[in-house]
């Protein structure tokens, strides 16, 4: 099973506001069940560069929490989208410390209905 990496990373070397970065268990068991499974059955070195990539977004996230852009269309909870390879978005609570990730969504999703309005 793959672990959550990005609070780990983030506490080693620090962040500008944020020192670590929390993840709800709905986030990790995205990030676990993309790169882990669904990708990874085809292709293990490109779920690897996958999870990567989404684990840096969440690093970039927690150093400048402003980064992504609020969806109002989306819900009304006060979170921010930050896009990852144009498929998946990283739903975080920039007002939180540690900053915490509340979802990583695919494209495909029903954002809306996953947020929960």
């Amino acid at each position: 099973m793959r672990t959550w990496r990005c609070a780990k990373r983030l506490g080693k070397r620090g962040a500008a506001r944020h020192e670590v970065l929390a993840a709800h268990p709905l986030a990790r068991r995205t990030i676990c069940s993309t790169s882990g499974a669904y990708i990874a059955a085809d292709n293990p070195e490109a779920a690897d560069r996958v999870e990567g990539e989404i684990l840096d977004a969440c690093e970039r996230a927690a150093e400048r929490p402003g980064l992504g852009g609020y969806r109002r269309d989306l819900t009304d909870k006060p979170v921010r989208f930050y896009a990852v390879r144009e498929t998946y978005l990283v739903v975080y609570d920039p007002a939180t410390e540690p900053l915490e990730v509340i979802r990583i969504l695919h494209g495909a999703r029903d954002a809306a209905t996953e947020l929960g309005g």
